[in-house]
C-alpha cells in the first residue's frame, strides 16, 4: 500500500488492513503517534514511513510480527526505547532503519536473535551503554550504523570489544561508528573484519592506542576514517597493500614520523587528511603521483623543507591546506597549474620571496590565506583575475608597495587581512573595500585613507581647478611635444648611429665563486626581486663595481630557454637605452647573467609608490628612451626583436633617470626574411594589462 503524498495521523483503523503485507507513508507530511493496531498486521513484511513528523514510541508490538523484513522509520521524531525482546519474534527481519529520531536506552542484546538482518541502523539518535558483542552473531550482516549516539566499547578487554566481535561477520561492507564515546583501541584483530569491508568510520571516537599493521589486510576499503582520537605511533606500512582507498582521514590524532611512500600506491585516492597530528620531515614528492587527490590536508605538523614541486601535477585538486607547519623556500611557480583549486592556504609556515604574478590566481580560487609567513615584495594586481575569491589573508608578512586598486573588482570579496606589513599608499575605497574596517590594515604604517580606516589622510598635491587644467594641458601639448622630440631624436640617431653606444666588456669572466661571494651567498638580503624564470641578485665585486646578476632556474627547461633567449638578444642588441650584459654563466646547474645595476629602480616604483614621483619632463624622457630602445630592437640591426613583455618593472632607470629596457626572457627573434630565428618560451608568457590584446586573449 503506497499512499502517495499523504498528510496528518496515520488512522487507527489501518489495523483493520489485516491481509497488508506492504506500507509506504514515507516522504510525507505524517504526524502524530504510531498507533499501536500496526502490531496486529500479522502478514507485514514491509513498514516504511521514513521522512516525516512521527513522535512517540515504537509500539512494541511491531517487534512481534513475524512475517516483517523491513522496518524504515528514519528521520523522524520517535522517542523512548527499544523493547528488550527485540529480535525474538522477527526471524525473516532484513533492514531495521530507525536512524536519526530520538530513541534512548540501550541496544537490546536480543537484536542477534533477528539472524538474518543484513542492515542496522540506529544512527543519530541518543542510545547509551555498551554496544552488544552479540551483534557479531548477525551473520549475514552487511551494514552497521550506529553513528551520532553515546554508546561505548568494552575496553578492559579488547579481544571482547566490539570490533573483535565483528569479525565473524564476513560479509560486511560499511560499519559508522562515529561520533560514539567508544574508548577502546584498535585491537589486532581489527585486520580480521571482512575482507568485503568497504568502509569504515570511527571518527570522534576516543580511541586509543596504535593503528594495528593488521590494516593492510583490509584490501577492499574505499574510505577509512579514523579523524580526532587520540591514536598514536606511525602510519602502518602495510597501508600501502589499500590501493583501492578513496578517503583517508586520519587527521586530529597523535601520529608522529615521517610520511613515507606506502601512501602513494593508490590510484584512485580523492581525500588524504593527515592534519592535526605530529608528523614531520619532508612532504613526500609522490604525493604528485597521486593525480585523482581532490582534498589534501597536511596542516598543523612538523614538516619542513620546501614544497615539493610535484604537487603542481595535482591538476584536480580542489583544496590544498599546508598550514601551519615549518615550510621554507619560496611560493612554488607550478601551483600555476592548480586550474581548479577553490582553497589554498599556505599560512603559518616560513616560505619567503614575492607572490607570484598573475599565472597563479585562476577564477575557481574562492580561499587565498598566506598569512604569517616571510614574504616581501608587492602585492600583485593580478590577484584580481581571481574573481570568485571570497577570503584573502596576507597578514603578517613583509610586504611592500600599494594595495593594487584593481582588486576592487573583487565583487565576491568578504575578508581581507594585509595587517602586519609595510604596505603604503591610498587604501582602496570601491568594491568590497567599502566594507573592510581598520583591522584589516593595521601596521602598515604607509597607508593613508580614510579616517575610519584609522590612518593618516591622504596627502593633495593640487587644488581641484589646478589638475583640471593640468590634464586640459598635457592632453593639448604632450602629443606634440612628444611627436617632435621623438622625430628630432630619431633624426639625430639615424646620422650618429653609434654614438655612445656602451659596448660589451670585452674579457669579462666570473666564476660561481667570485658571484656567490658578491652576493653574500645570493642572500635574501642582496635580493631585487623574483620574476617568472628566476631571481635578481644585487652584487658587489672583489673591485667595488655593483652589478646585477640575474639567476635562472636551471631545472626549468622553460626557464633555460629563456637563458639562452635573453643572452642572445643582449649581446646583439647594443643601445644606450638597453642595459648591458657584462658576461653568462651557462653550466649545465648554473645558469646567470650579469648585467648593469641600475640605481634608481624600475620605472613601476617610480610610477606606483607614494613616496616618489616623476615630473612631466622626466616622464617625457623615459617615453622617449623606451621608445628608442623599441625602435632600435625592430629596426636598428639585421635582426628584428619583439620584446614580448613591455612594462613599467621592465623599464630600469640608470643614476641620471635615463631609461634602460630588461628582460628579454620572452622574446622572439626573427631573420631579416621575418622567418623565427629564435624565441622564449612557447607558452605564453607575457604580463595581462600590458600585452597586445590579441595574444592575452590567446592566452
Amino acid at each position: 500500500m503506497d499512499f502517495g503524498e499523504f498528510a496528518g495521523s496515520i488512522p487507527r483503523t489501518i489495523g483493520n488492513c489485516t491481509l497488508i503485507e506492504e506500507i509506504n507513508f514515507s516522504e510525507n507530511n505524517l504526524t502524530g503517534v504510531l498507533p499501536p493496531e500496526l502490531g496486529g498486521l500479522s502478514n507485514l513484511k514491509t513498514l516504511r514511513m521514513d521522512e516525516n513528523a512521527l513522535i512517540g514510541n515504537v509500539p512494541s508490538a511491531l517487534f512481534n510480527i513475524s512475517a516483517i523484513e523491513v522496518i524504515g522509520m528514519y528521520t523522524n521524531l520517535l522517542s523512548g526505547s527499544l523493547p528488550p525482546t527485540m529480535g525474538l519474534f522477527m526471524p525473516n527481519l532484513r533492514e531495521l532503519r530507525l536512524g536519526g529520531n530520538e530513541l534512548e536506552g540501550t541496544i537490546p542484546s536480543s537484536i542477534s536473535n533477528a539472524s538474518t538482518l543484513a542492515v542496522v541502523d540506529l544512527s543519530n539518535n541518543s542510545f547509551t551503554g555498551l554496544i552488544p558483542g552479540t551483534i557479531g552473531n548477525l551473520r549475514q550482516l552487511q551494514v552497521l550504523n550506529l553513528a551520532n549516539n553515546h554508546l561505548t566499547s568494552e575496553s578492559s578487554t579488547p579481544q571482547l570489544s566490539i570490533l573483535s566481535a565483528l569479525g565473524n561477520c564476513k560479509n560486511l561492507r560499511r560499519i559508522y561508528f562515529s561520533v560514539n564515546p567508544l574508548n577502546t583501541t584498535l585491537p589486532i584483530s581489527f585486520g580480521n573484519l571482512s575482507s568485503s569491508l568497504e568502509q569504515f568510520w570511527a571518527d570522534d571516537c576516543n580511541l586509543k592506542g596504535n593503528i594495528p599493521n593488521t590494516i593492510g589486510n583490509l584490501s577492499s576499503l574505499i574510505a577509512l576514517s579514523l579523524a580526532n582520537n587520540e591514536l598514536a605511533s606511525v602510519v602502518p606500512t602495510t597501508a600501502e597493500r589499500l590501493t583501492n582507498l578513496q578517503l583517508l582521514d586520519l587527521q586530529g590524532n597523535q601520529l608522529e614520523g615521517n610520511i613515507t611512500d606506502n601512501l602513494c600506491h593508490s590510484d584512485s585516492l580523492f581525500d588524504l587528511s593527515l592534519g592535526g597530528n605530529k608528523l614531520s620531515g619532508s612532504i613526500p614528492e609522490c604525493l604528485g603521483n597521486l593525480t585523482t587527490l581532490r582534498h589534501l590536508n597536511l596542516s598543523s605538523n612538523n614538516f619542513t623543507s620546501t614544497i615539493p614541486l610535484s604537487l603542481g601535477n595535482l591538476a584536480g585538486i580542489l583544496v590544498l591546506n599546508l598550514s601551519s607547519n615549518f615550510l621554507s623556500g619560496s611560493l612554488p611557480l607550478v601551483f600555476r597549474q592548480l586550474m581548479v583549486a577553490e582553497e589554498i592556504d599556505l599560512s603559518r609556515n616560513q616560505l619567503s620571496g614575492q607572490i607570484p604574478n598573475s599565472t597563479w590566481f585562476h577564477k575557481n580560487l574562492a580561499y587565498l590565506s598566506l598569512a604569517t609567513n616571510r614574504l616581501q615584495g608587492p602585492i600583485p594586481g593580478s590577484l584580481s583575475f581571481a574573481v570568485s575569491l571570497e577570503f584573502l589573508d596576507l597578514s603578517h608578512n613583509s610586504l611592500s608597495g600599494l594595495i593594487p586598486k584593481s582588486l576592487e573588482t573583487l565583487l565576491h570579496l568578504k575578508y581581507f587581512n594585509v595587517s602586519f606589513n609595510g604596505l603604503e599608499g591610498e587604501i582602496p575605497s570601491e568594491g568590497p573595500f567599502r566594507n573592510f574596517s581598520a583591522q584589516s590594515y593595521m601596521m602598515n604604517n604607509g597607508l593613508c585613507g580614510a579616517p575610519r580606516l584609522q590612518v593618516p589622510p591622504c596627502k593633495t598635491y593640487a587644488p581641484r581647478g589646478a589638475t583640471v587644467t593640468l590634464v586640459f594641458l598635457l592632453e593639448l601639448i604632450l602629443p606634440l611635444i612628444a611627436a617632435t622630440m621623438a622625430a628630432l631624436y630619431i633624426f639625430v640617431w639615424l646620422r650618429c648611429p653609434n654614438k655612445n653606444v656602451r659596448p660589451i666588456l670585452a674579457n669579462t669572466r666570473f666564476t660561481y665563486r667570485e658571484l656567490e661571494q658578491a652576493t653574500d651567498g645570493f642572500g635574501e638580503g642582496n635580493l631585487l626581486g623574483r620574476g617568472s624564470f628566476g631571481s635578481v641578485y644585487k652584487g658587489t665585486l672583489s673591485d667595488g663595481m655593483i652589478v646585477a646578476i640575474k639567476v635562472f632556474d636551471a631545472e626549468n627547461e622553460v626557464s633555460c630557454r629563456g637563458f639562452e633567449v635573453e643572452r642572445e638578444v643582449m649581446c646583439h642588441a647594443c643601445h644606450p637605452n638597453i642595459v648591458t650584459i657584462f658576461c653568462s654563466s651557462n653550466a649545465a646547474n648554473f645558469k646567470a647573467l650579469v648585467i648593469e645595476y641600475m640605481v634608481n629602480g624600475s620605472l613601476e616604483k617610480w610610477l606606483h609608490t607614494h613616496n616618489y614621483s616623476l615630473d612631466i619632463l622626466q616622464r617625457l624622457d623615459i617615453m622617449i628612451d623606451t621608445a628608442s630602445a623599441v625602435e632600435h630592437l625592430h629596426s636598428g640591426s639585421s635582426w628584428i626583436i619583439v620584446h614580448g613583455d613591455l612594462k613599467p618593472s621592465n623599464i630600469l632607470l640608470d643614476e641620471d633617470m635615463i631609461a634602460r629596457l630588461s628582460d628579454f626572457s620572452i622574446a622572439q627573434v626573427l631573420k631579416p626574411d621575418g622567418q623565427q630565428n629564435s624565441s622564449g618560451p612557447s607558452l605564453f608568457l607575457g604580463t595581462i594589462g600590458y600585452v597586445a590584446p590579441g595574444n592575452a586573449s590567446a592566452s
